[in-house]
């Protein structure tokens, strides 16, 4: 019964409004939630780089400062691990960075190139030694950097003729 209520409802609308005016309103109210929607998960370009920060014995490193510095642009970004070594980086913008880790007492860890693409997330974990006699280990690495890499895009293009198509058929 509450279905024939809302054909009957929806058929007298129609035809006192006329079928293609309601055609076009359900149109536009479907193209400005698309639209409206679409901000909501805006694209972005960048990509985040966010890992753990031990010593050699695996302990987490509370409070050591970690840099991420852009190799073509020489933009430097610091950030601190936290309670349990833990630090982030959420929105560097893609490119090729030199990331390395301090505290006092432990010799610096560099990792050189950490390549970034577009909306990757790298886990680049690092990991401090006591300091002795050098007070820098470095890791350079060959080619592309051997980082795992996270992504979870799904992209396309609808047009709005497919929305009119799809939900409003002739």
């Amino acid at each position: 019964m509450r279905f024939s209520v809302r054909i009957g409802f929806c058929a007298a609308f129609a035809t006192a409004v006329g079928g293609n005016q309601v055609k076009n309103v359900v149109a536009a109210f479907l193209i400005t939630g698309m639209l409206v929607a679409s901000s909501a998960f805006a694209q972005t370009v960048n990509g985040s780089i966010g890992g753990t920060v031990t010593d050699a014995s695996g302990a987490v490193i509370p409070n050591a400062t970690v840099t991420a510095v852009g190799i073509d642009t020489g933009v430097t970004t610091k950030t601190t691990t936290n309670a349990t070594g833990s630090y982030e980086f959420p929105s560097l913008p893609q490119g090729n960075y030199r990331v390395s880790a301090e505290m006092t007492g432990f010799q610096e860890a560099v990792i050189s190139p950490v390549v970034l693409d577009v909306t990757a997330q790298v886990r680049l974990n690092l990991t401090l030694s006591v300091a002795g006699g050098a007070s820098r280990v470095e890791v350079v690495a060959a080619g592309e950097s051997p980082l795992l890499t996270s992504s979870a895009i799904v992209a396309g293009v609808v047009t709005g003729q497919q929305i009119l198509d799809h939900y409003c058929p002739n």
